[in-house]
């Protein structure tokens, strides 16, 4: 039965509980720890994300007690809740008190606010909607329901990225538990204003409130910050974790007390714990410290070091354990493959990868930063991954006095920038530096304004960064009304099935899957990972590479067909959606379009049309293993 607004209400009710406990129970933690003098906004930022994390930890004590059932996470809330209850009265009554006090806005800073809440509006109803994006469909949300249905841990042999590490998706089991999938939503759109939040204290306290209120609004302006924050990935709550370990890094060096290295350490295993990627951020942090100290001595950088890597390994840990003892390989499946990921896949992978940019040799690479502003399609799937306009101001830096503060951000900016064009240019993954290119960019704005006593100059820079800031917000609006039946579905007037056939392009023939094939069918893809909607056994094509493998290893259509009998597969699922999005995108050298024509040869011998509809979705069954190879060979 579909309850329309009264279904989102809770849903909405139910994120809101969840993150106001994590609050309440991250405010406890810290002043335990001997944060509890630290300014109202900066430690309620830290509170948000150190009581999710907590919530994470009791979360891995009940999957390795094997009790993760929907009962025991609920009254697990529930003590949560009534542990914190007196801190969540205490937090109210605090914020009340600073909204009573707050200075008057100014109508600059009026505008600002009203642009990001402007922006933020459609991002909200996005992550009111049913589950759509790709990745989401592909581990975010099929990992935490295996977990749920197992009550524990499962290893994924096929699902490789779902092997990744899961805090914030392990909480997804969470909502799960209450039947809302649309909960990993909205938590990331929480994350994503406790990420404004904080880019604004952190700007505030070093050039004042109203170019605090800037920097967020930059970021909220970025396209990409937007469509994160209404998708169920995790990209904001590692961009938030990260952000905050470069936060505590700071306060570390401007009060040198070793507790904000051991929350640097922590917010940086919380980011760790949530993508591989944020071993890219510890080891930039890690030279960063190492750095700071060097006027001290070795024993003092490896004093710090160990606090800072302490904090990080406590928390990340168990992941990374995790795939080394069932998988063999701690970041599985990249570098050293593992578990049914042999060299064969990995070199794949890693050829597929390298499909991202727009070319790796030496005009490439000094074109870099132009690119990724007037080519960013060539960069990876999400759309409009570019950064803010408001970067292009960065070169004026050269000319302005200079900050210890935007010294730091810089560095670390520039170093995760240069990792990241010698690997995987998928320009989504530079979103972690976003936020501290935003707080640069209100602090370039800053010394402009001082520097120009020209009224028509300061009166020009403000149009242009307005213009930006809109149209961040219509690209929002843009992005949100291009889903059909949205405020149908809010009101209850569409059901989440009715939307989800006009907007997921694979959700017809999913359905036919469910409807027509029997119970015990179980179905293979080819070059499609999202699996979350099936009812049947599905072997979602994460790296594209099921029919690659087979052909790499020398074997024939025929040894191809018996050994996918072998293994119980019934039936081949191929979308033509994503062969064309890697033909595009990723195979620039033409290898898996050769491939392909040689599976299209398999197909045309070996298969049996069940299904195909306008979209390039096609299902073919298997022949019986005794079927005679005469009547195969058709």
């Amino acid at each position: 039965m579909n309850f329309g607004i009264l279904t989102r209400l809770f849903d909405l009710a139910f994120a809101a509980f969840v993150v106001f406990v994590a609050l309440a129970l991250g405010r406890i933690i810290l002043r335990r720890w001997g944060f509890g003098a630290l300014p109202d906004i900066e430690r309620d930022v830290f509170a948000v994300v150190v009581g999710l994390g907590a919530i994470v930890e009791i979360l891995i004590g009940l999957s390795l007690a094997q009790l993760l059932y929907a009962p025991v996470l609920i009254a697990l809330l529930l003590v949560l809740a009534l542990i914190a209850v007196y801190e969540m009265r205490g937090a109210l009554g605090e914020w009340q008190a600073r909204w009573r006090a707050h200075k008057p806005f100014s109508r600059a800073e009026r505008l600002l606010l009203a642009g990001m809440g402007v922006t933020a509006l459609p991002v909200g109803v996005r992550a009111l909607l049913p589950p759509t994006a790709y990745d989401a469909l592909m581990y975010h949300l099929p990992a935490p329901k295996a977990f749920l249905e197992a009550h524990s841990f499962v290893a994924f042999p096929e699902n490789v990225q779902a092997n990744s590490p899961l805090a914030f998706d392990l909480l997804t089991t969470l909502g799960l538990s209450v039947g809302s999938d649309v909960f990993p939503q909205l938590l990331q759109f929480a994350l994503g204003g406790v990420l404004a939040l904080g880019v604004f204290e952190f700007a505030a306290r070093a050039f004042g409130r109203n170019f605090g209120i800037l920097a967020a609004a930059i970021l909220v302006s970025i396209p990409v910050f937007g469509i994160l924050a209404g998708w169920a990935y995790v990209d904001v709550a590692w961009v938030l974790c990260e952000f905050l370990s470069v936060y505590a890094f700071w306060n570390w060096l401007e009060q040198r007390k070793p507790k904000w290295l051991i929350l640097s350490g922590v917010m940086m295993g919380l980011a760790l714990s949530t993508k591989y990627l944020a071993l890219q951020g510890m080891i930039v942090l890690a030279l960063a410290i190492v750095i700071a100290a060097r006027r001290e001595g070795w024993q003092a950088a490896t004093r710090n070091l160990i606090g800072f890597g302490l904090g990080a390994g406590f928390v990340a840990a168990p992941w990374y354990l995790k795939n080394w003892v069932w998988l063999g390989n701690p970041v599985y499946p990249y570098f050293f493959g593992g578990a049914n990921y042999d060299a064969v896949r990995v070199q794949f992978n890693s050829y597929l990868v390298s499909g991202y940019g727009v070319g790796r040799d030496a005009l490439a690479y000094i074109m870099l930063p132009v690119n990724i502003f007037v080519r960013s399609e060539e960069f990876g799937p999400v759309a409009i991954s570019a950064p803010s306009f408001c970067f292009l101001l960065l070169p004026a830096y050269l000319r302005l006095p200079r900050s210890r503060l935007i010294n730091v951000l810089l560095l670390i900016s520039a170093a995760r920038f240069a990792i990241w064009a010698v690997g995987a240019q998928e320009l989504r993954f530079m979103f972690v530096v976003y936020p501290l290119l935003s707080i640069v960019s209100a602090c370039l704005v800053s010394q402009l304004f001082e520097r120009w006593r020209k009224p028509l100059l300061r009166v020009e820079m403000g149009i242009l960064i307005g213009l930006i800031i809109g149209m961040g917000a219509w690209f929002q609006w843009q992005y949100a009304l291009k889903q059909s039946n949205s405020f149908a579905f809010l009101a209850g007037v569409a059901s989440p099935a009715d939307f989800l056939r006009a907007n997921l392009s694979s959700y017809r023939a999913t359905e036919f899957v469910n409807g027509s094939l029997p119970g015990d069918a179980k179905i293979l893809a080819i070059s499609d990972g999202r699996t979350y909607y099936f009812e049947r056994e599905f072997i979602p094509d994460t790296g594209r590479d099921h029919w690659h493998t087979r052909i790499a290893q020398g074997q024939t259509m025929d040894q191809v067909l018996t050994g996918w009998q072998a293994e119980g597969i019934t039936h081949i699922w191929v979308s033509a959606e994503d062969l064309t999005h890697t033909y595009a995108s990723l195979d620039r050298l033409g290898r898996a379009r050769a491939e392909m024509r040689a599976f299209d040869e398999f197909k045309a011998r070996y298969l049996i049309p069940v299904y195909r509809d306008a979209r390039g979705f096609e299902l073919y069954a298997l022949p019986a293993e005794n079927t005679p190879w005469e009547i195969r060979a058709r």
